[in-house]
């Protein structure tokens, strides 16, 4: 009976060595397919194919083909390197990228929301201007539309009526303006279904002005110590006058 349970204790060692040995190998072979498995493979990082310039977006850079994917030794890759053309999506070329260069992080920024929707003119400048919801046209001005700009003129120091302009006084000091966004834009009660809706007022508005530098200078003093209104111009309307003040008692006459 004593030799029945030596030999049960002896197979039972047996087996306990054999399921430990079983264990030990698959754990060494797992640890070393991970030891000479990714790093050292090599890895797809983009390269440039020719000359980028600053500027160009990551759409861009795709739909013409300035980049392609190459293969590079752990050691050869450069620190943040682009791996998929995924990755360029929203994001603009921020300096200038040599051909046969990796792209990579540090070579792009995220490209602005406006993007190319804003589109400013050659010698022209965006200048903001919120103005209050009726001297702002009532919300009827859009992109692209054109606006004359009116302000009413008031001197601070007495004035003399034969010798200087009255007092107060409204003037047309800029004609066609170029309107390059708007804040907000209510549609008109004509272009709704529903004639009974009422139309949303109330709130100021911003526009984005296409000026030169000059007109920029007259437009920012008039927004900071005068009254601003704005007319909206009818399609391929000319530039009106300038030259001309008119007195509040001459408009109330003409009434």
């Amino acid at each position: 009976m004593a030799k029945r349970s030596n030999v049960l204790v002896v197979l039972g060692i047996a087996f306990f060595a054999l399921g430990a040995a079983i264990v030990f190998l698959l754990v060494r072979d797992d640890t070393s397919s991970v030891a000479t498995g990714t790093p050292g493979a090599p890895t797809q990082v983009l390269v440039a194919t020719g000359d980028i310039v600053a500027g160009t977006t990551g759409d861009q850079v795709v739909s013409e083909g300035l980049v392609e994917a190459r293969e590079f030794a752990a050691g050869q890759i450069a620190p943040g390197a682009i791996t998929s053309t995924a990755l360029l999506a929203g994001q603009t070329v921020a300096a200038d990228i040599s051909e046969g260069a990796q792209l990579t992080s540090s070579s792009l920024r995220a490209s602005q929301v406006r993007g190319a929707s804003v589109a400013i003119p050659d010698g022209k400048q965006g200048v903001a201007v919120q103005l209050d919801f009726v001297p702002g046209v009532g919300g009827y001005v859009g992109a692209g539309d054109r606006v004359n700009m009116y302000s009413v003129v008031r001197n601070t120091e007495p004035v003399d009526a034969g010798d200087a302009p009255c007092n107060p006084r409204v003037r047309l000091f800029l004609s066609n303006v170029e309107v390059l966004d708007v804040s907000s834009e209510v549609a008109p009660r004509r272009a709704v279904a529903d004639q009974e809706q009422v139309r949303p007022t109330g709130e100021p508005i911003t526009y984005l002005l296409a000026l030169d530098p000059m007109e920029a200078q007259r437009v920012i003093f008039m927004t900071s110590n005068e009254s601003l209104h704005l007319a909206l111009n009818g399609k391929d309307a000319p530039p009106a006058s300038t030259d001309a003040d008119v007195c509040l008692s001459d408009a109330d006459q003409a009434v």
